[in-house]
């Protein structure tokens, strides 16, 4: 039997930097594993994401998706809407936004992350669940 391995279990790199660029590229795995399509007019964040991982460019590429997203995400139907699928394609585009992470704790980024992708699609969770078992080292 597979014992449960909890997030805040999960052993972070020591560099901040270094565990941001981790989450990331555990985000590009899910969503491409899941085959996510983000809206047209969001562009690719998720390729957008791997060019910053590749190092073809900076953070600031990201200011056009975090305008696009947040023009949405700031109108009165969808503040504080967490399950129509327009807001939930602006969120998981802001979590792939690595400015995002600088402040909170990698393992709440994590969670977010993981509640959106239930929120797609609740089959999704299990993709991504079995995908953090392989991705991160998890500590005792």
């Amino acid at each position: 039997m597979v014992s449960k391995l909890y997030i805040h279990d999960i052993v972070w790199p020591a560099s901040r930097q270094r565990g941001i660029n981790l989450l990331l590229q555990f985000e590009v795995r899910v969503l491409r594993a899941v085959k996510y399509e983000f809206p047209a007019f969001l562009g690719d964040p998720v390729c957008l994401t791997e060019s910053y991982l590749e190092g073809k460019c900076s953070s600031e590429a990201f200011a056009s998706l975090i305008d696009q997203c947040w023009s949405v995400l700031e109108t009165k139907e969808y503040i504080n809407n967490l399950r129509d699928p327009l807001p939930l394609a602006c969120r998981l585009a802001l979590s792939l936004v690595p400015n995002n992470m600088h402040r909170d704790p990698l393992e709440l980024h994590l969670e977010w992350f993981l509640e959106f992708v239930k929120g797609v699609n609740p089959e999704f969770e299990r993709l991504a669940e079995d995908i953090r078992r392989e991705f991160f080292m998890y500590g005792k």
